[in-house]
């Protein structure tokens, strides 16, 4: 939020929000980046660089990174945080022995992070993506393509922006478009190019996009013009404008727009959250 702290709009109360806390009691006040990890719980990324997780209204004072933390990500299963400085970042996930480094390639900088219900992608500054499985059912055909160890999912083109959903991994290319690829369940709200196990979508697919989030079974398309495009289908969504930013997990997407307005987004439909602060884009840090 502009004030510094942080909110949630949890699955009991979708249409407010609930600031972030320590486990004291007190409102965290110094936040750069949250991601929400499982259900309820959150990585709360602060301004000096330390990383905490936790439930959202009762986050663990005691860090899990120090000092060089930039942002995280978290799903049903997968937890990690991105680390590092401007010319040489890593990954830390959490597993049943702590937080470690995966086994992605020596000589691999990762620029974002991204994780859904069983797996973890992380794009590179080549504009490659590399995924791995974290615990969870990914589904169907991505299992095809995403095993235990880190390997590179096989993009055509190289893309600047990426976003996995329970099915699904998404990005946005660097010469436009989006491309993802998903297992079959998920064609029930994304386009294929032909029916198979491990589908993607079509050449050509939302040509002016900057952002697409994807969650389960749904997502959203931002356009370069700030427009807001809804799938299940192809649906506009006339209740926002500016928009600039999208977040998703699980059943829920929430859209930012320019002015910091929060709005949830489902079924085609977008509903303003209150919010106790207009919501503030993180800096990039990179």
């Amino acid at each position: 939020m502009s004030d510094g702290t942080a909110a949630c709009n949890i699955k009991s109360s979708p249409s407010s929000s609930q600031q972030v806390k320590w486990s004291n009691g007190s409102v965290i006040e110094n936040v750069l980046h949250i991601s929400a990890a499982g259900d309820a719980d959150v990585i709360v990324v602060t301004e000096d660089g330390n990383a905490y997780k936790g439930y959202f209204s009762s986050v663990s004072e005691t860090p899990i990174v120090l000092g060089n933390a930039i942002s995280s990500t978290g799903g049903k299963n997968p937890a990690c945080i991105l680390t590092g400085d401007e010319s040489t970042k890593d990954v830390l996930c959490q597993s049943n022995d702590g937080w470690n480094r995966p086994g992605l390639p020596n000589g691999f900088n990762p620029v974002q992070i991204t994780a859904s219900y069983g797996f973890v992608c992380a794009l590179d500054t080549s504009g490659a993506v590399w995924c791995w499985s974290n615990g969870g059912n990914m589904g169907g055909g991505l299992s095809e393509v995403i095993g235990s160890a880190p390997s590179e999912l096989p993009f055509d083109k190289p893309m600047k922006f990426i976003s996995a959903g329970q099915n699904s991994i998404c990005g946005v290319q660097y010469e436009g478009g989006v491309k993802c690829k998903f297992s079959y369940y998920d064609s029930r709200y994304l386009p294929a190019k032909e029916a198979v196990s491990l589908a993607e979508t079509p050449e050509g697919f939302l040509p002016n996009a900057e952002v697409f989030q994807a969650t389960w079974g749904k997502g959203v398309a931002i356009n370069e013009d700030g427009s807001v495009v809804y799938f299940e289908g192809e649906n506009q969504i006339s209740g926002i404008s500016n928009a600039v930013s999208a977040g998703g997990h699980r059943e829920a997407i929430t859209v930012i727009d320019a002015a910091g307005g929060v709005f949830l987004v489902d079924g085609g439909n977008a509903s303003k959250v209150a919010t106790s602060a207009p919501a503030a884009a993180a800096d990039c840090p990179l």
